[in-house]
């Protein structure tokens, strides 16, 4: 699930198995500047093969005349990219970023079974990231497909558990933190076991909610009271929801994957968090909240439906928003007294 929907945060696509590939199989002393070459192609070769010409590479990573192809070599080697110079070019290639699995190239767009996450692309021109030969761009790297995965921005990890996941040791791990949080503006905040991946523009929070904070009401008919929907948005409601949707669904379990709905799927592809109420399959790329699921289910674009449908699931009444009544009508003239020509007179609403 992209944390980033709805934020308008401009972002490109990353796969999750070329990151593993560098994580896991990358050689130690290459990790970071391979990594950061690796996410200026993503970005680069969204469109497909591109060139790339040292300068630019210089300029947005931080990598230098020796270790640039050092990182070119290695993501070959890790088949992560198809590099070819072109000849009387100097040192410009053609690029294109590969997916691990087929061999093909990577393409965000279509279905290719290839599971990816998404990266701000602010953070490709932050000098403190991008710039820093530690390797904070693992850490934060590996933190947002951790919670792309998870589909939420809020992470429980311990100083352990985010070395591991970063594949690295703690005390690396502590050296790269202040790139990461120690700025004017963090891209992420740890407080205790918490991890918070923020607005890269802002350092505040995401909206987590995933576009379920509509301005809609609902009527309790049992109380008669008029509520907003974020007292329906609850975990209790989300396990009430999601379990009564997906079979696999065991309800004691925070987070977990369960199979898709909305296509044939052997292996459980679609993670499933009831503590945020969000979704994603890693196979067809759909996710979101309890919301879409509901339009996703009924074939649906109609908010408004999906709201209702849930609605008469938890035994509330959907309203909407309501507008006011006409108190008045009103019809402007020009400074000649002339009426002022329009789709009609102004209607002025109470509320």
């Amino acid at each position: 699930m992209n944390i980033f929907k709805n934020t308008g945060i401009a972002c490109f696509a990353v796969q999750h198995d070329g990151l593993n590939r560098i994580r896991e199989h990358g050689r130690p002393k290459l990790r970071q500047s391979t990594l950061k070459f690796y996410l200026l192609l993503c970005k680069r070769t969204s469109r497909g093969v591109v060139e790339v010409d040292a300068a630019e590479v210089f300029k947005h990573t931080g990598l230098t005349k020796n270790t640039l192809p050092r990182a070119r070599a290695e993501l070959a080697r890790l088949k992560l990219i198809n590099a070819v110079l072109k000849a009387g070019q100097g040192a410009t290639y053609t690029y294109s970023v590969l997916n691990p699995k087929s061999g093909q190239p990577f393409d965000p767009t279509g279905n290719d079974g290839s599971a990816y996450f998404q990266v701000p692309t602010v953070t490709l021109f932050t000098d403190a990231l991008m710039q820093d030969n530690k390797v904070s761009s693992l850490v934060y790297t590996s933190v947002l497909a951790e919670a792309n995965r998870l589909s939420t921005p809020h992470l429980n990890l311990s100083p352990k558990k985010l070395a591991a996941l970063s594949s690295i040791t703690p005390e690396t791990l502590r050296n790269a933190l202040p790139a990461l949080i120690n700025r004017d503006i963090p891209l992420m905040k740890i407080i205790e076991r918490k991890v918070e991946v923020l607005d890269p523009y802002t350092g505040g929070s995401l909206n987590s909610s995933m576009g379920q904070n509509e301005e809609i009401f609902w009527h309790f008919s049992k109380q008669g009271k008029r509520v907003g929907v974020h007292e329906l948005l609850t975990p209790e409601n989300f396990i009430v929801y999601y379990t009564s949707e997906l079979p696999d669904l065991v309800p004691g379990l925070a987070q977990q994957d369960v199979r898709c709905q909305f296509h044939l799927d052997s292996d459980p592809s679609m993670s499933v968090n009831l503590e945020e109420g969000t979704w994603f399959c890693h196979a067809c790329g759909a996710g979101g909240g309890m919301r879409d699921f509901e339009m996703k289910k009924l074939d649906t674009e109609n908010k408004a439906e999906a709201w209702r449908a849930i609605c008469a699931r938890f035994g509330v009444q959907f309203l909407g928003k309501k507008r006011g009544a006409v108190v008045s009508e009103h019809i402007y003239h020009d400074e000649d007294n002339h009426p002022v020509s329009g789709p009609g007179p102004a209607l002025l609403r109470s509320g």
